[in-house]
């Protein structure tokens, strides 16, 4: 088996000289800032392809990591849009690999994944050169936080918890040549116990889904060299100086952005309170309204007292 084990020698030392506190002895990896801590680390690239083969069907496994690509994309992408990802790479090859960590379910989310793949796979054409020759697949791996939804929740649990949508026929259900594929890997699902992980997949997903708040390897994981190598490469205090203060640096980023997102969340709720206030009150007024008029209340005079323009009185009556 790979050792994927890493040195992490004067691991105290380095935690010391860069001063500054992160809560905890383990990045989170569901947060950014740790999945890109750990996976987009080149010097963790047997952890990459770790991670791209437990979620990868096992025809479409990597065998190498040749290339890291660089994860912004300029305005002249697609329509002048830049975007930005967790971590872009290619394999032996060619294939491209777009790995997002996604921490919240947001808007369009799948679609941005299309979008991104799209941008990718239209870039891999050369000029003078054929669509086959040239063109090769694109991997959306998305490592979400949370749960999608589906048609038939009984076919989804923590064995299943990773789909994989490609170009299809409908009526016959053939799959299309490999051009734009999104893997999903709902962790949300994902509710063994460390005891009841039985492979390098399952212990991965658990790392994930507690690397930030447990204080060491569970004893019944350590059969994975993947979840030992991930564990090591999650240390904080094993961080160069330069890799801490980056971490830092993302993590307060990070948190600014979640901020944002609960300050937006918490005005939007406020507004919607406030909405549903003002649609209590207006419907107030008419039921009023409309029970002036039916005891023979002049138009003119209901809408004097009752708050309500005159067109929203002969509305009333129509």
């Amino acid at each position: 088996m790979k050792d994927f084990k890493k040195d992490s020698a004067g691991a105290e030392a380095v935690g010391q000289k860069c001063g500054a506190v992160v809560p905890g002895r383990y990045v989170d990896l569901t947060l950014d800032a740790g999945f890109k801590a750990v996976f987009a680390d080149r010097s963790n690239k047997a952890l990459l392809i770790g991670l791209l083969n437990v979620l990868l069907p096992p025809e479409a496994r990597v065998k190498d990591i040749i290339e890291y690509l660089d994860r912004e994309t300029g305005p002249d992408f697609l329509d002048g849009k830049s975007t930005r990802m967790d971590l872009v790479c290619r394999g032996e090859d060619s294939r491209t690999f777009i790995v997002e960590m996604q921490r919240r379910p947001e808007n369009a989310f799948f679609e941005r994944c299309v979008y991104y793949g799209a941008g990718v796979y239209h870039t891999g054409l050369v000029r003078g050169k054929t669509y086959e020759d040239d063109l090769k697949a694109v991997y959306i791996v998305g490592i979400l936080n949370y749960s999608l939804p589906h048609e038939d929740e009984a076919l989804w649990s923590s064995d299943n918890i990773v789909s994989c949508y490609s170009f299809i026929e409908s009526r016959t259900g053939e799959v299309a040549p490999d051009t734009i594929l999104c893997i999903f890997a709902e962790l949300e699902r994902f509710t063994k116990s460390a005891a009841e992980c039985v492979d390098d997949r399952d212990a991965l997903f658990w790392l994930f889904r507690h690397s930030g708040v447990m204080e060491e390897l569970p004893e019944e994981l350590r059969h994975s060299s993947l979840a030992e190598g991930v564990t090591d490469a999650c240390e904080i205090a094993g961080f160069s100086v330069d890799k801490r203060i980056l971490y830092e640096k993302d993590m307060v980023t990070e948190l600014d952005l979640a901020l944002q997102y609960d300050y937006a969340r918490e005005q939007g709720e406020a507004i919607g309170e406030a909405r549903g206030r003002a649609e209590g009150k207006a419907e107030e007024k008419s039921a009023i309204a409309r029970r002036m008029l039916e005891d023979g209340v002049p138009a003119e005079t209901v809408a004097k007292y009752s708050g309500l323009s005159a067109e929203e009185v002969r509305a009333i009556t129509r």
